[in-house]
């Protein structure tokens, strides 16, 4: 597999301000200076000379929009173009005050198309309100230089932090065939952060002695500012005289949790104490969300397709106040699952619901889903509850799926497997894909599933990402030890599902990705996705130097 690495060129500083006076302070939608300093993402390979696709030489004018809303709760769009060259400066004037506007960037070259866009920008009368803005190629896949020392892995962990820059640790480094067989081993201890703003990487971080893991889980942590790392294995077996070759034993696990304090760019081991230790269990795959008060839900985690255990199904709840694991032996789903979703579903009264997908299966009355429900009686000793849910459809049992939030309380799910009469799993089928609505109109938290043809092959181990809650994208993916060839990046658009159009296309970009499986993926602020890790063949081999790319899909919108 070729290695990537990304060079960064500087670039240049783009001002867009309008005149100011006394006037304009008692004006509430008063126009305000905005400085936008833009970099670009050029690519290049591993130890070699960046590659020469530079907007500013490829590509003559820039188009700019501005949206966001004024004062008076009134939408706007200011639009203008320039002359795009390195230090040159751009004046646009009526930019109203206010938070939340978005600001995007489009250049059209004889090379590529280049695109960027930074949201949340908050524009206040009497400053200069800079803000930083990366151009990658659009409908393309862009490289990024993360350090030569960074490994390549599969399997990592990748979480946004609150900055918008993404965090990657772990993940595993070979492939390993010796007298124990064939497995995924050499657990990585490293870590690295990426801005996505600038596209510089940092340095590599070291994670604490003893600290090597991969199959883990990231949440970020608001309050504290903080990334809890969650579980994980040390190896995981590849085992081809099973349709679905990976193999988790309990042993080889880790139980333990790590903290990332971002400000200090330091790391420390949570030390728990003996009344959690049912909580604290080895977990391969689990699931985890950091919740509205600084706790974090751990969930699943066990061997698949059915853990034994009963304590699988226990809610571990890190609580940051107390920088330890909560006893939380009466927070308990119905059933344990490993291989399964846990995806956002809504907020009330400040309190996090997650619906909870898969990984279980279809025996002894278990269902599909059920929503776990944050408490407000924490206080009291409870972190929360879970309720059943009723599916209605045809939805399989489904593990090691995707699952992607759209508009409207709904999802779509992607990929996975099924276990068979025999309680194996199976290789992955073609067209894996479901549409889910959620309702509770019936008084019963319902979801109402109906196949939607398209997707094609089936994968596992890919990511299924949207920026818009109506358009998901599917990129990569494995079958088996080896990743998909064909049907490499897919888009869903919902809108046009419900128009009665055909909602699955082919990315015009699909050629130009390099199949890999195992990545970890990350939706930025700007729209593009952050690929790291993953491997084209699971076999035999010796760690290289990391491969990431930015990913701008062309089903994002130009700016007009």
């Amino acid at each position: 597999m070729k290695i990537a690495h990304t060079a960064l060129r500087s670039l240049c500083a783009l001002s867009v301000a309008a005149t100011t006076g006394a006037a304009c302070d008692a004006e509430l939608d008063a126009p305000a200076p905005v400085a936008v300093s833009v970099l670009a993402l050029e690519g290049g390979t591993c130890g070699s000379d960046p590659a020469t696709a530079n907007p500013f030489a490829d590509a003559s004018r820039v188009s700019i929009r501005v949206s966001g809303i004024k004062g008076d709760d009134e939408p706007f769009t200011i639009r203008d173009s320039a002359n795009l060259r390195a230090g040159s400066d751009i004046t646009i004037s009526g930019i109203p005050v206010g938070v939340g506007h978005t600001v995007e960037l489009w250049a059209q070259g004889g090379q590529s198309n280049w695109y960027g866009r930074a949201t949340g920008v908050a524009v206040r009368r009497s400053e200069k309100n800079p803000i930083e803005m990366t151009l990658t190629r659009h409908g393309a896949f862009t490289d990024v230089g993360l350090p030569e020392a960074f490994n390549n892995m599969v399997f990592p962990a990748a979480v946004e932090l609150g900055d918008g820059r993404v965090m990657v640790s772990g993940g595993f480094r070979r492939v390993i065939s010796d007298a124990s067989g064939t497995f995924l081993g050499s657990p990585s201890d490293q870590a690295v952060i990426y801005d996505p703003r600038t596209g510089a990487t940092s340095a590599v971080l070291q994670m604490p002695a003893g600290q090597e893991r991969g199959a883990h889980a990231m949440a970020f942590i608001p309050a504290t500012n903080q990334v809890l790392i969650v579980g994980g294995a040390l190896r995981i077996g590849l085992d081809d005289a099973k349709a679905f070759p990976y193999v988790f034993d309990v042993a080889d696990g880790r139980n333990d949790l790590v903290l990332f304090d971002v400000a200090s760019n330091t790391f420390s081991v949570v030390e728990n104490d003996s009344e959690s230790k049912r909580t604290q269990l080895k977990r391969a795959f689990p699931r985890v969300h950091a919740m509205n008060d600084g706790t974090v839900v751990i969930t699943g985690g066990g061997r698949w397709p059915v853990e034994s255990s009963e304590d699988y199904k226990i809610v571990a709840v890190y609580d940051a106040a107390l920088g330890k694991l909560r006893n939380s032996v009466g927070f308990q789903s119905f059933f344990p699952r490993s291989g399964h979703s846990m995806t956002f579903l809504k907020n009330e009264e400040n309190l996090a619901q997650l619906l909870l997908l898969g990984g279980t299966t279809n025996e002894s009355g278990r269902r599909q889903a059920e929503i776990l429900k944050q408490s407000s009686r924490q206080t009291d000793g409870i972190d929360g509850n879970f309720v059943q849910v009723d599916v209605a459809g045809e939805l399989p049992f489904l593990f090691f799926h995707e699952v992607t939030p759209l508009s409207g309380q709904r999802f779509l799910v992607t990929g996975g497997v099924r276990a068979d009469a025999k309680r194996a799993l199976q290789a992955p089928l073609d067209d894996e894909a479901w549409l889910l609505s959620y309702s509770e109109d019936s008084g019963t938290p319902t979801l109402s599933s109906i196949q939607v043809p398209g997707l094609g092959a089936g994968r596992v181990f890919h990511s299924a990402l949207t920026g818009d809650f109506l358009r998901a994208n599917v990129v990569g993916g494995l079958s088996g030890r080896t990743a998909l060839d064909n049907d490499k990046v897919k888009f869903f658009d919902v809108t046009a599902y419900d128009s009665g159009a055909a909602p699955w296309t082919v990315a015009p970009e699909t050629s130009a990705f390099v199949s890999r499986g195992g990545h970890a993926g990350v939706m930025q602020l700007s729209g593009s996705i952050f690929l790291v890790g993953g491997e084209t063949n699971l076999t035999p081999n010796t760690p290289e130097c990391a491969f990431s790319q930015v990913y701008t899909p062309s089903s994002i919108a130009i700016p007009k």
